[in-house]
């Protein structure tokens, strides 16, 4: 189970690109385009289309008792946050964050106990221990990945010119050009 704790603070575009990408000098369109920008956001977004994190956002993880390695869900992986589980009475408390390490390529990273550590005992349940990271490319727009960012304002340009639903005719979940922009940093299948 991956939840997000916390949004992320900034999109990973500002409006002065998603005007110049639309060739728009006013800003009569704002609105819309604004709404059209946080929509591809979360498209694309987290367990979106890019199966990233992008801009600096904290997920939850939780995975049942005496998991062995746990292999992250979202990256980029900035930092480990938390490890809490629930006792056998069904008591949330809090472990200590030394006691674990994240290991692995950039991106595959593990948490595991360290040498010498292991997991805490907790309650019989699917959700036992709940792992919470930071994650994404970091805090500002700059830090995403060029194409993954020219992708959101191309995404942004194909909803803004089609405003009307999509007959069977000319229906396409995602242009392809997008898809392919997004598959340079995509790690995961999503859907």
């Amino acid at each position: 189970m991956l939840t997000l704790e916390t949004a992320p603070v900034r999109l990973p575009v500002d409006m002065a690109d998603v005007r110049q990408q639309l060739r728009i000098d006013g800003d009569a369109e704002d609105p819309a385009m604004d709404r059209l920008l946080r929509v591809a956001t979360s498209f694309v977004d987290g367990r979106g289309a890019l199966g990233r994190a992008m801009i600096t956002q904290s997920w939850a993880q939780h995975v049942g008792p005496n998991p062995g390695n746990v292999k992250i869900a979202m990256l980029p992986f900035q930092s480990l946050t938390s490890v809490k589980y629930y006792d056998a009475a069904g008591t949330l408390q809090t472990a200590t964050l030394g006691d674990f390490e994240v290991i692995g390529a950039e991106n595959s990273k593990t948490v595991r106990p360290k040498d010498g550590f292991s997991w805490p005992a907790t309650d019989d349940r699917p959700d036992a221990i709940k792992i919470t990271y930071v994650a994404g490319y970091g805090d500002d727009p700059e830090d995403v990945p060029e194409s993954t960012r020219h992708a959101l304002l191309m995404l942004v340009a194909h909803w803004f010119e089609r405003r009307e639903p999509s007959s069977d005719r000319d229906m396409l979940e995602m242009p392809w050009s997008v898809e392919a922009l997004l598959n340079i940093e995509r790690t995961r299948w999503y859907g």
